[in-house]
């Protein structure tokens, strides 16, 4: 028994016999080479390949729609970063303006930081040549930032 089918090409109807069914034929007519399937075998294989693509252009759609929101959330974020900035400027400009927010010189970090770093240095070396005032030199660069922290402290409270 043959089977119907038809050019997807040039929809020449043609007759295949029964061991076609499923192989790739050529058409006569536009030499168009096409799987042998009834015309409902073919519409149901079209619809599969529709929907098919559907679910890729869908896909398509949900990445973009999640991008986009990704896109919309970090500007988000950081208007709302540029905001607490500015919000945070202003509170300094008025505690500057009012005199209770004072800064703290360059000059004062760097001798808080630098000077209990070379005590430091000095009595880890006067301790390890065993001279008598090595061990004091070590306490007085532990205890060293500490009075250095009340001092700042009682300056920018004064």
């Amino acid at each position: 028994m043959a089977i119907k089918i038809q050019c997807p090409s040039c929809g020449a109807s043609l007759s295949a016999p029964d061991s076609y069914h499923g192989k790739t034929v050529a058409c006569p007519k536009c030499n168009n080479r096409f799987p042998a399937l009834t015309e409902q075998e073919r519409q149901i294989e079209e619809e599969r390949r529709r929907v098919e693509e559907e679910k890729k252009q869908a896909e398509k759609e949900r990445q973009r729609l999640e991008a986009q929101h990704r896109e919309a959330e970090t500007a988000k974020y950081w208007e709302q970063e540029r905001e607490r900035i500015r919000e945070e400027e202003k509170r300094k400009d008025a505690l500057r303006k009012s005199g209770k927010l004072r800064v703290i010189p360059v000059e004062w970090w760097i001798l808080a930081v630098f000077l209990p770093i070379v005590g430091l240095i000095l009595g880890i070396i006067a301790t390890a040549q065993e001279r008598e005032n090595g061990v004091a030199l070590l306490l007085v660069s532990i205890v060293f930032p500490f009075l250095w922290g009340v001092l700042l402290g009682l300056a920018l409270a004064g």
